[in-house]
């Protein structure tokens, strides 16, 4: 599965959504300044696979990439990736037990960057399944 999206203004409708506006020079003002859509490239990419009809997994990746002005702060978000592989077990239609890797990484307008990484587990039970809906 894949999705590319670009566009002005349209941050709000990524995951690591951030600020739609930006300042920017604007030479049709009196001041010289303007608010500016920034524009917005995302990616995702994602890969399910079904071992049997218990077992599944998923591997994926994601992008959002803010084109930043000159005059936004330092610290603003320019771009984040996401990635995560998963190993789910469906016993039953009520029951699934899995856990998950997952890796992420934000950089700024200024170039700082971070990374990080976490584990999670999951269970849930569906009550609907066990009576019939």
């Amino acid at each position: 599965m894949g999705q590319l999206a670009y566009g002005e203004g349209i941050s709000n409708y990524m995951n690591d959504g951030q600020t739609d506006l930006a300042p920017q020079v604007a030479a049709s003002r009196p001041s010289g300044l303007g608010p500016k859509a920034l524009p917005v490239l995302g990616a995702v990419a994602y890969y399910d696979h079904y071992w049997n009809d218990t077992w599944s997994t998923s591997l994926g990746w994601s992008m959002t990439h803010n084109y930043n002005t000159s005059l936004q702060q330092a610290n603003a978000f320019h771009e984040g990736q996401y990635a995560s592989l998963n190993l789910l077990w469906t016993p039953s239609k009520s029951v699934l037990f899995g856990v998950e890797g997952l890796w992420g990484e934000r950089s700024d307008h200024n170039g700082n960057a971070g990374q990080d990484m976490r584990v999670q587990f999951s269970a849930k039970y569906n009550f609907g399944a066990t009576v019939g809906l």
